[in-house]
Parts: C-alpha cells; structure tokens; sequence
C-alpha cells in the first residue's frame, strides 16, 4: 500500500532553481490554504553586497548559502517539469562532491499505524537533484543500482553502473533507501506517544522536533530557519504545504489482535536510534561529551483496543564511560578505558541528566558478566562507579544482572528472575494510556528501563522483550479484566515476534547481521539450528567490522554533517546578515582568549614499573623551569616485548603509570614547599595497545 505524492518538481535553468508545488488534489483537500511554491536556488551576491575590486566573483554563486522563497504559482511559468510522478517531500540539502544537492522521497511503502489517523512509512527511494546542473534531473537514470545496505553478503559482490554514469550522491541515496528510514506526514515519529500528548513543543519553535532521533537534522536546518522567520500565517501555510519529511531511523511493524476486542486490536512497535553518536558496531562505543551514546535506541510498544491506546517505552544504549574495543583479537575483545573516571564524570552527567529530563526516573539494567578481570566487569565496574556519584538513589536505581551466568545454557526462562527482581519498579513506573475518543491522558509512564549488554543487541533485545511484555500483560489484567490464559499466550507471541524482527533489524544497522539468540527470544529454547546460524552471524559480523563498516561510517558521518568535509547550508536572510555584521563588531564582548602551555614528551619504560621520583629527574633534564597546562606523555614498553606479556596484558600496567604520574605531578607543584597548594591535574585521556 502506497501513500498518497503530495509535490510536484519543477526546474529552472538560469539562474538554476527547484521548485515543489502541491498538487491539485492536495489543495482540494485543503482549499483554505495559500497556493504557494516553494523556490530554492543558490544564493547570487550583489556586487554591492560583494564590496569593489571583486571582478568575476559576483557572478559565481555561494555554494553553502541558498536562497529559499514562498511564491504564488505563476511563477512557475519560467519552470518545466522534471517528472511524470510527484513525490512525497523534502529531507533537506545537503553539499557534497562540490556541489548542493535537493533530497526528495520517490519512493516509500507503508508499513503500518500508530494511532488511526497516524501511519508511517518506510522511505524506499530518494532522489538527489542538483542547485547547480541539470544533469541529475532525470532521477530515475541513476536509482537503478543495487543497495549496499539491504541484507549483508559473506563477499565483495559485484558492482553495477548506470548507462548515465555513478550520481555522486549514490552511495547516500543507497543508505537511505535500506528500509530502515520512517517517516509520517501526519504524526512527529522523533517524540514517543507520550511525549507527543503531554509535552509542549511549540510549533513557533525553530527546531520543533526531538534533535535525538531526528537523522535530517543537518540537511533540514535551512528550511527549518527559514521557516521559523516567516509571520504566522505563512509558517501555518508553509507546514501545511508538508514539504518537509522527518526522518527517523530504526523499526516499525504491526500485528493485529483480534481475539482482545470485538472491533480491530493492533499491537505496533516503533523503534528510535539516535543519531547523537551515530556509528557502526567496533567503530561506535561508549560516551560522547555531549552525553551521546552509542547504540542509543528508545523502543515503544503500543497498542490499540476499541477506544483505549496503551504504551509503554523501553531504552538501551551503550554503557556511558569512555571505551573503545578492537574488532579483530584472539581471544576475549579487551575493553579499553579511554579516559580517567574524574574526566568521564561531566559527560556521564550530561547523558544521565537527559534521561532524567525525558523519563524523570531511571531503572540500569546492566546485562554484563561479572566473572573477575574479564573484559566486561571492567566496564560494569567503571559503569557502577560513576552512577554512585551521582548520590541520586531516588532517581537511578541499578540493577546487576549477569545474563551469561543466570542464563547459562541458553536456559532464557531465567530472564524471568530479572522480571521478579525488578517488578516493583515495573509496576511503579507504569505505562501511558489514553482514550482516543476524546485524547483524554488516563495514565502515564513514570520512568525508564535502561538496559544494556556490551553491544547492546542480543542480550539486550532478550531481556527488553521480557520487561517489555511484564507491562502489557499487566495492562491487560489491570484495564481489560483479560485473564483467559490462551488470550494470554496468543498475545504474548505476536508480542515475542515483534520484538524478534526489532532485534534482528536494529543488530543489521549497528552490526551488519540479524541478532544472535533469536530462536531462543521465540521459543526460550536453544536448538542446534539456532547455534550453527549463531555462529554464522558471528563470522559475518567479523567481516562486517573490518570490511564494510568503515564505508558504512563514511556514509553516516556524510548524512549528519560531521566529516570534515561537510559543510553547513545556510539561508540567506537580511536580518541574519545584519545581525551577524553586529556580532562581529561585538566580538571582543563575547570572546575569551587565554594561552595555554602544552609539554610534549615521550619515554621508554623498558617493561619496569613506575617509581617515585622518575618524572622528577625526567623533567629536570627537559629544563622545565614552570609546569604547564597540559601534559601529553607518550610511553613505549610498559611491558616486556614477549608473546606472553603482549596477550595477556591487562589495564592494571597502564592504571599504575596514570596514578604514578598524577602523584609525582602533585609533588611537582609543591617543588618542596610544604606551605605551597598543590596543583591539580586530571587524566582527561588514555589509550593503550
């Protein structure tokens, strides 16, 4: 089932422009509205804008700033059609390749509905249209090739090329078309239900979505710029033109329920993947200093009885410190603590202090092993260090739960020990639930479950699957009276199936193959079916880290803005241009400038360990006659150069230099005076082979 193609395409030639119009039927529909035309083209400076002695460059066009304009439809009279069909929005611009480039949907399917009025989409095709050439107007030359992003092969494959050439963009417009993009032209997929109904989100905002789940943030902030300087009036108009399409990434299914009510049930489960630290799986880890993390995916199950609509959210993410992992070891992946946990606090602060914004109570449930010196109770021990510093026990509860002990065996019932562990919190957070008959807000979610295991994938999807199915069948009990216990388990499986494909599609996106332990998440059985195809997803996922994800990071990194290389399209407004004069006469209010000194240094330790004094002497002979700002040491040989001592190093070696070298700073400063305050520093960073 297809939706319904709002806007047609039209260009013109000189001075090059796109333009999108609505359709006739889309202004039968609303005949109130303004018949306007959206215009977008390169912004062309004025000589006079450009000051004297500038020569040609007045004729040469601004390739990071455009011009964007609401005009009545006869000014489509110096435009021609660029297609047959219409297509169903605009994601935003984008510069790349030398060039700027329109994104619009050409192609989607629907998928299913969250409340009746409300269905969403997945985005099958996009086109790329130049500001600058009208090469790439005939879209439908270029979005023959074959998707890279689909379903992950065990090879290279071979490469196809249209007749015309590659599109510039094609490895973008591959990416965005692997079925794992949503949007809906009647609801704000990047807020969950409650947040939707409850939550005031002005629409004379300049940003009136939720930036964490939104993946076109980049690419719509000129015409979201655009749009918030328009007079109300034309900003009603412009959104209900419904140009821009919104897209968020993740997973999005339904099931029907028809044993639970005499009208039709619908259970949907919409999931969210933030685009705060996007990445792929050996690639993306841990905390950013936004308070990001890695793997961020908030999952909401709803479902929808005769007048009632229930929902409950679930989140995991990737444990909050700073650490990196290889991909490719002999033996256990080693974790690696990447910055000290006095540097890892601001951030650590910053991530908890979104999810207590969003969800105001927090339940950690840390699927790690806690088998001793094992790479992962590293982590769950740096994990529970910074949420005791925190001193919020009302706030953040947290729950130790080593999924490969209690489960071992693939013995999945056990999960259920963690539902009982748990159950208090369950209860007590609830879930939201409103009547649709009138919107009225019967109920709302009070906190969040926060899980995670080390990839936050298979372990995770198990243990969210179970949480997740304790608060729908308590909804059931506690709202419909449903206590027949084959109505029960009928539900209870098509819930188990969603969850399944959810696990599967989001262990595509962060890893490049379907989760592990799927059969065990249908049945709670282990088969020797599901090991061998275990141990298959392992080896592809051993080749999608080291030959596919690099590319794969390319492309996100593109779609987001943050390459080095990108650069930020900006509108042209005379008011903007104005004010952005004014600051720059103002600068020095505003700007700082302070001069640090950085010391610079390497050593050799030999495989000896680190004693009192050595720093003392080593700087002395440097003739540092004040302590700087910023060390930066560079060890080689903290350890013996033997098979052994390479294999079976542990993070102890590197944690006794960084408290060694803190130590002789300290003493440092005091340069033995004992009156003297001792200055002090803090690890912002360390990495280790």
């Amino acid at each position: 089932m297809g939706s319904q193609r709002f806007h047609r395409v039209y260009v013109r030639n000189s001075p090059r422009a796109i333009a999108l119009c609505p359709t006739q039927g889309q202004q039968r529909d609303r005949p109130d509205s303004l018949p306007l035309v959206l215009v977008v083209s390169l912004h062309q400076p004025s000589r006079e804008a450009l000051g004297p002695d500038t020569g040609l460059r007045a004729s040469l066009p601004d390739l990071t700033t455009v011009t964007v304009q609401l005009e009545p439809p006869a000014v489509l009279r110096d435009f021609v059609p660029v297609a047959q069909d219409a297509v169903y929005g605009c994601i935003g611009l984008i510069y790349h390749e030398r060039d700027v480039y329109m994104a619009l949907i050409t192609d989607c399917s629907f998928v299913c509905r969250i409340l009746p009025h409300e269905p969403v989409y997945s985005l099958q095709r996009v086109a790329f249209l130049s500001l600058t050439t009208s090469r790439y107007d005939d879209w439908t030359r270029f979005d023959s090739l074959p998707s890279e992003y689909d379903e992950p092969t065990t090879g290279p494959g071979p490469r196809s090329t249209s007749l015309y050439g590659t599109h510039p963009c094609h490895t973008l417009a591959q990416y965005l078309a692997s079925s794992s993009f949503y949007f809906s032209p009647n609801a704000d997929l990047t807020r969950n239900l409650q947040s939707r109904h409850t939550d005031s989100l002005s629409r004379e905002a300049e940003f009136p979505y939720n930036r964490k789940y939104l993946w076109n943030t980049f690419m719509l902030q000129p015409f979201l710029k655009f749009r918030h300087h328009l007079d109300s009036r034309l900003q009603q108009a412009f959104d209900e033109f419904g140009v821009l399409i919104p897209l968020i990434q993740g997973y999005a299914t339904s099931h029907l329920l028809p044993h639970l009510t005499r009208g039709h049930g619908q259970l949907t489960l919409i999931s969210r993947r933030s685009s705060g630290r996007a990445g792929a799986r050996f690639l993306t880890r841990g905390l950013d200093d936004a308070g990001n993390v890695a793997n961020e995916v908030e999952t909401e199950v709803t479902c929808l009885l005769d007048d009632q609509c229930f929902s409950v959210v679930i989140l995991r993410g990737s444990v909050p410190v700073f650490w990196e992992q290889s991909g490719v070891q002999l033996t256990e992946h080693k974790v690696q603590l990447t910055r000290s946990a006095e540097a890892t606090e601001p951030a650590f602060q910053l991530h908890l202090q979104d999810l207590l914004q969003r969800y105001r109570r927090v339940h950690v449930v840390d699927l790690l092993k806690e088998r001793d010196n094992s790479a992962e109770s590293v982590l769950s021990q740096a994990y529970q260090h910074q949420i005791v510093q925190t001193q919020l026990p009302q706030l953040i509860h947290y729950t130790p739960f080593d999924y490969s002990a209690v489960c071992r065996g693939d013995n999945v019932e056990a999960i259920q020990l963690l539902v009982k562990h748990v159950l208090g919190d369950l209860q007590d957070y609830g879930y939201f639930s409103l009547r649709l008959t009138d919107l009225t807000v019967q109920s709302h979610q009070r906190g969040i479950f926060r899980v995670n295991c080390l990839d936050c994938l298979d372990r995770t999807n198990v243990a969210q699957n179970a949480l997740s199915w304790a608060v729908f069948r308590y909804y059931l009990k506690d709202r419909l009276k449903a206590t027949d216990l084959d109505t029960l388990l009928y539900v209870q499986q098509i819930h188990t199936q969603a969850w399944v494909q959810n696990g599967d599609t989001l262990s595509h996106q962060y890893a490049g193959t379907g989760a592990l332990r799927s059969n065990m998440t249908r049945s709670t059985k282990s088969t020797w079916s599901g090991m061998f195809q275990d141990m298959t997803k392992s080896i592809s996922r051993l080749y999608q880290g080291k030959m596919k994800d690099p590319s794969k990071q390319h492309v996100m990194d593109t779609l987001l803005g943050k390459r080095a290389e990108s650069r930020k399209i900006r509108v042209y407004l005379d008011s903007l241009v104005a004010l952005r004069q004014q600051l720059q006469r103002h600068e020095a209010q505003f700007l700082r400038r302070h001069q640090l000194t950085l010391f610079v240094t390497t050593f050799n330790a030999g495989g000896a360990d680190p004693h009192a004094g050595f720093l003392n002497k080593w700087l002395k002979h440097a003739q540092v006659s004040q302590l700087p700002d910023i060390f930066a040491f560079g060890f080689q040989e903290i350890v013996d150069l033997n098979v052994y001592e390479l294999m079976s190093a542990s993070s102890n070696k590197p944690m006794s230099w960084e408290y060694r070298i803190l130590q002789e700073l300290k003493a440092l400063s005091l340069d033995g005076s004992p009156n003297q305050e001792p200055v002090d520093y803090v690890t912002l960073t360390s990495e280790h082979l």
